[in-house]
């Protein structure tokens, strides 16, 4: 049985039965529940108010190298898994199979030293246009990673790619698993 506190009016919900346990949708990623009800106590209901299964892929790269020359379209050719679909392994493009606020995750680094004062970028790229620098990593004679992650609202109409560029002539990056990698999530509607 829930109620409001003795008195009625606003302030938090109770319950008398302590044995009773509320719980999350099963396998669900998100724990959002709203209650509904009435003052008094009576029509209680519990809503998700995020999807109940998980949406999502990680993909990663085969031992090659890739070399940015110009804008490049970063290639994960292999999957740990892709819930939906989600990802091109051959392409390199992102659909999102529903409306809604979504995660991209991605990394590089580049397999040699890149000289001091140049720099790794990776950019996310919506229906083929530049849309969010994700990553820059200076050079400064080291094995730099570029990367970042974001969250963004996007539709089943967009399309969206991480383009990989370096401000050197060309530069060659790891494709190894632990280091190069692209992620997606869906977070919620």
């Amino acid at each position: 049985t829930w109620a409001t506190p003795a008195g009625g009016g606003g302030g938090d919900w109770w319950t008398n039965a302590p044995t009773t346990e509320i719980t999350a949708p099963t396998n669900s990623y998100s724990s959002g529940l709203m209650l509904l009800g009435t003052e008094d106590g009576t029509n209680i209901q519990f809503v998700a108010t995020t999807s109940s299964s998980f949406v999502g892929f990680h993909a990663y790269a085969s031992a090659a190298a890739l070399t940015y020359s110009g804008n490049t379209t970063l290639i994960h050719d292999l999957e740990s898994y892709d819930t939906d679909g989600l990802h091109n392994i051959t392409t390199g493009v992102f659909t999102p199979n529903q409306d809604g606020y979504w995660t991209l995750g991605v990394q590089t680094v580049a397999d040699s030293t890149v000289t001091a004062g140049k720099r790794l970028f990776v950019n996310l790229y919506k229906d083929g246009v530049s849309y969010k620098r994700i990553g820059t990593s200076a050079g400064d004679g080291t094995y730099p990673a570029s990367g970042g992650t974001i969250t963004f609202y996007a539709t089943t109409n967009n399309t969206f790619t991480m383009v990989g560029s370096s401000d050197e002539a060309s530069r060659t990056v790891s494709r190894f698993e632990s280091l190069f990698w692209f992620y997606g999530q869906l977070e919620g509607n």
